[in-house]
């Protein structure tokens, strides 16, 4: 479990909370990982469909593979191509 107050939540929103713009749905969630890698944690399988959409992504155990929080995912494709996303850590 990741508590409220764990700085991963904060690193996790601040991924999204400009006014940056992905050229792919995978290139933030690969930002995620970066993150989460350093507190030995990774993201699950997820699938991205769709120009606009929303998900609930596993946040795993880097170890055991157990599930320890959530990260929900949403994205809209801009009429310009790239990628506007929302993450955070359920």
């Amino acid at each position: 479990m990741i508590k409220r107050t764990d700085p991963l939540r904060r690193k996790i929103a601040e991924l999204t909370s400009t006014n940056n713009y992905y050229d792919t749905k995978g290139e933030v969630m690969h930002l995620a990982d970066k993150v989460l890698e350093s507190s030995g944690l990774v993201t699950g399988a997820c699938e991205l469909h769709n120009d606009a959409g929303r998900t609930l992504v596993p946040i795993l155990n880097a170890e055991t593979d157990a599930e320890v929080a959530q990260i929900a995912y949403s994205w809209y494709r801009m009429p310009s191509g790239r990628y506007e996303a929302n993450l955070y850590i359920t």
